[in-house]
């Protein structure tokens, strides 16, 4: 099977409210956002995400890619590949409901925290799935040199 087509954001301007997540088998990381600030960062449950996204769609979203790597093969034997299959579910809904996504490899969220630039900020997300959660939306701020003054750091 192929790849749902994923949609793009015309503009590239923040919209009025979009969200960036992290997919996870059991917790997910969900940034919320309007224009180019952090509204709420949260960690959820898959069920829960699908159900805010199939409910009230955001204008964009961005998810972190998965992908099954060589060296994390052997631990993944017996797998039903949860979060694999919560990144198709993501894919499927923004599909059904004409919301743009952009898909980034987790390189992208993960340089965030690395960048001399941001290096000294505070992050609104409290573990590790909200932390990149937040990272993947602003590595998409910065590439639009979108950040707000006031977003700290």
């Amino acid at each position: 099977m192929k790849d749902f087509p994923v949609l793009s954001l015309s503009n590239q301007q923040p919209p009025e409210v979009w969200w960036s997540i992290d997919p996870g088998d059991v917790h997910v990381g969900l940034a919320q956002w309007s224009y180019s600030d952090l509204v709420s960062v949260f960690e959820t449950d898959p069920y829960t995400l699908l159900s805010m996204l199939s409910a009230g769609p955001p204008k964009f979203v961005i998810c972190e890619r998965w992908a099954l790597y060589g060296w994390k093969a052997s631990e993944q034997t017996g797998s039903e590949f949860f979060t694999s299959q919560l990144v198709g579910a993501i894919k499927c809904l923004c599909w059904l409901r004409q919301v743009p996504l952009l898909m980034q490899q987790p390189s992208v969220g993960k340089a965030m925290f690395r960048a001399e630039r941001h290096k000294d900020r505070v992050w609104r997300g409290r573990n590790k799935h909200q932390r990149d959660a937040e990272a993947h939306g602003l590595a998409w701020l910065a590439k639009l040199d979108r950040i707000s003054e006031g977003y700290g750091g």
